[in-house]
């Protein structure tokens, strides 16, 4: 019945035919007529091949009806695009297996397949080691594109280790970040004066954020001292792996993952989500969704 879906998903997304019953479009964003429009050049961007009208005729790419990939590549999309269209994608699984029971036709032998519950351990720390060596790739990068693509402008002067200009709470140490400035692109004869951003990346967590080059001087300043760096580096690393220290997020967390068999209990999953919020006290809360992940483990078997 996944398959089917993403079969329909596909028909719905070029306008083959309308939703199918209880399916909703989401909402167009701007600059868009339509949510199909929006999609379908999404899809495209991220190697998804649509079936396409040639000749007269609908012709189905061969690979349309693979579940693996699907879910691969809408991957690539952004968070927000990814939570649309799998809403879209769910709402057509459930109204397809609803046609099928309606007929007659439905079978929940999922071909022999189970559903698994694994709790992975995340660690989202950067070693001071790490960190150094992510300093000196971009500075590579940085050489070769500024010969290579002379539309780049891919500056160092600014990027390295920066140390914040007060102690924080009682720690009786300053937070400290890793910031590498990001490429901008310009043309010759324009003025080279716009906002200038950076990538933080902190001890007890490496996904990185932006901040602009006024807003990171305010609250930090170079540190070009790698014994200090080193050892506030580290200070860091340790005090945050199992608790949060006001705004500086716990290095470790345990990610709850589902694999195997996920769509025949999608709904148990989302009711199950919602119930941990309301007993947890989070509701009001920023909290992250249902969602789908690859997730690369580093002492683990292959986990489907």
């Amino acid at each position: 019945y996944g398959k089917r879906a993403i079969t329909r998903v596909y028909e719905d997304v070029i306008k083959m035919q309308a939703p199918m019953p209880g399916v909703t479009d989401p909402e167009a964003p701007p600059g868009y007529s339509c949510w199909h429009d929006f999609m379908r050049k999404e899809l495209e961007n991220v190697g998804i091949d649509l079936p396409k009208y040639r000749m007269g005729q609908c012709q189905i790419p061969r690979n349309i009806e693979k579940v693996d990939l699907f879910l691969n590549r809408i991957l690539g999309l952004p968070l927000h695009v990814q939570s649309a269209f799998f809403e879209h994608f769910f709402q057509t699984y459930e109204a397809t297996i609803t046609v099928a029971k309606s007929e007659g036709k439905y079978d929940d032998a999922e071909s022999g397949t189970t559903t698994n519950l694994a709790i992975l351990r995340v660690d989202k720390g950067v070693t001071f080691d790490s960190a150094k060596a992510k300093l000196a790739e971009h500075r590579a990068l940085g050489a070769r594109a500024q010969g290579a693509l002379p539309d780049v402008r891919h500056s160092d002067a600014d990027s390295g280790f920066w140390i914040g200009r007060r102690k924080y709470f009682n720690t009786g140490y300053p937070l400290i970040v890793l910031a590498v400035e990001t490429a901008r692109r310009y043309q010759a004869g324009q003025h080279y004066g716009h906002r200038r951003w950076f990538r933080i990346i902190r001890p007890n967590n490496g996904d990185a954020v932006s901040m602009d080059y006024e807003n990171l001087e305010i609250k930090y300043k170079r540190l070009d001292d790698e014994a200090r760096t080193e050892h506030v580096w580290n200070f860091w690393m340790a005090l945050c792996e199992k608790q949060k220290v006001g705004t500086a997020v716990k290095r470790i967390e345990f990610v709850t993952l589902v694999t195997g068999a996920v769509l025949p209990v999608w709904n148990l999953i989302e009711q199950a989500h919602q119930q941990h919020i309301k007993e947890s006290g989070d509701e009001g809360v920023s909290v992250r969704k249902v969602r789908i992940v690859r997730a690369e483990l580093s002492d683990a078997p292959r986990t489907i």
